[in-house]
């Protein structure tokens, strides 16, 4: 993909990993705001209609917006967890946790898989947020499992939850635009 390197002691360079609503409505948004963000998803399919300007889902407003994000450059998507961990001095994962079948308990799957793979690969100082739904202490214990699995035993790599560094957890569909907007749902 050819991106520069990141620039030392600021935060431009963010990616968001799962680009399903939240993710999608989060990096669109991000990159209106100005930042650089790479979006990753595991679907080749997904990655490529995103690389297009195509949607996967309807949300009012979204679709210009995601279509001015590439035209500007700021916002890009790829499948390779490596070309994230190398981009990104802040990293969102925003991957499913759906309800287990016959249970009420979430299914963490996907957040652990892709804390794996993206905590081997990180040799940098960043910081990683959790804006999927969570039950209560799961940050706590990624960021554990972070520090644990990330390749180099002094990383500074961290885990928080989504809201101080996130913004607003839930979206109301029809209305993420406006709700990433309002000033008392972005962390400033």
């Amino acid at each position: 993909m050819g991106l520069p390197p990141p620039v030392a002691g600021a935060v431009r360079r963010i990616t968001v990993l799962g680009t399903g609503y939240l993710g999608t409505v989060h990096a669109a948004w991000l990159a209106e705001t100005g930042f650089d963000v790479l979006g990753m998803d595991t679907d080749p399919a997904r990655v490529d209609a995103l690389s297009r300007g195509v949607l996967p889902f309807y949300e009012p407003g979204l679709e210009p917006l995601l279509r001015s994000g590439l035209r500007s450059g700021r916002l890009s998507f790829t499948t390779s967890y490596a070309e994230v961990a190398a981009f990104g001095d802040l990293h969102f994962i925003c991957v499913g946790t759906p309800q287990r079948a016959a249970s009420y308990r979430a299914d963490l799957s996907q957040l652990h898989s892709c804390l794996r793979a993206l905590g081997t690969l990180l040799d940098r100082p960043c910081l990683v947020v959790g804006k999927s739904t969570v039950p209560v202490g799961t940050a706590e214990a990624l960021a554990e499992r972070l520090s644990v699995i990330s390749r180099r035993p002094r990383l500074r790599a961290r885990m928080e939850p989504g809201i101080p560094a996130g913004g607003a957890r839930r979206l109301r569909h029809d209305a993420a635009g406006p709700d990433r907007r309002r000033g008392d749902l972005v962390a400033r």
